[in-house]
């Protein structure tokens, strides 16, 4: 005999890091904390950054990005100039291997919003034509490395698609994961604050980026829930059948 019930309860199994910046830059979920650097600040349940010199240094050997095989990154944020190559994120060794998001690049000087995947010398862009203007944001970049596609959203809604990525994540190195700094050392810091930033372990879907986005920074949840089976010892071998809803 099988009884299914519905459950409103979400696990946490696909987000596997996230930083709050309530206090500090902890890592409340996976333990891989970061370092304010050179001046950056929380305030407001955001972290400060002055476009100078400022930035997160996140703990790049616990995240392992190079172990990821399909990965989501979102944050929300906020940037106050329009300064070429700024950048949300960066993680990597150095210019020859990284995975970036800026909201102001300039392919063919056009200053598109930009994410970069590079191994070696080849570095394969997804881009939106138009540079972001200043302001607040949500952001989630998704790669999914079995249909070699990296698809960017702004805000809920997806803005470039790129499915001729043939670039992994297994060739990034883990020795630098950055917030509101570039790898490369001529690039400018982030001008303005970063309220929140997850990693999952999987390519979200459009939908489950877009209800990130509506519930906010302060909700943090599984989009893909996990049903869990139980057997009731006991009572003639009956199965119970936990479906969580989403």
């Amino acid at each position: 005999m099988a009884i299914s019930i519905g459950l409103t309860t979400m696990s946490t199994a696909d987000l596997v890091h996230r930083y709050s910046f309530d206090t500090d830059a902890r890592d409340s979920i996976g333990g891989a904390d970061g370092i304010l650097v050179d001046g950056a600040s929380i305030s407001g349940g955001a972290v400060k950054l002055d476009g100078i010199d400022d930035y997160v240094s996140l703990d790049a050997k616990s995240i392992g990005m190079n172990a990821f095989s399909s990965v989501t990154l979102e944050a929300w944020w906020l940037h106050n100039d329009l300064t070429k190559w700024q950048r949300v994120f960066d993680f990597g060794d150095d210019t020859s291997d990284y995975l970036f998001y800026s909201p102001v690049g300039e392919p063919d000087n056009m200053h598109h919003q930009t994410a970069g995947l590079k191994n070696g010398a080849v570095e394969q862009l997804t881009t939106n034509s138009g540079k972001l203007p200043a302001g607040r944001y949500h952001m989630a970049m998704t790669f999914d490395d079995a249909t070699d596609t990296v698809t960017l959203y702004v805000d809920g809604v997806e803005v470039a698609k790129n499915t001729s990525v043939t670039n992994t994540l297994a060739s990034i190195g883990a020795t630098k994961a950055y917030l509101g700094k570039a790898q490369w050392e001529k690039d400018p810091y982030l001008g303005g604050s970063i309220e929140e930033f997850r990693i999952y372990d999987t390519a979200l879907s459009g939908a489950e980026v877009a209800l990130s986005f509506t519930q906010g920074p302060d909700v943090a949840h599984d989009v893909v829930p996990k049903p869990t089976s139980v057997t009731l010892l006991g009572l003639g071998g009956i199965t119970l059948i936990l479906h969580p809803k989403k």
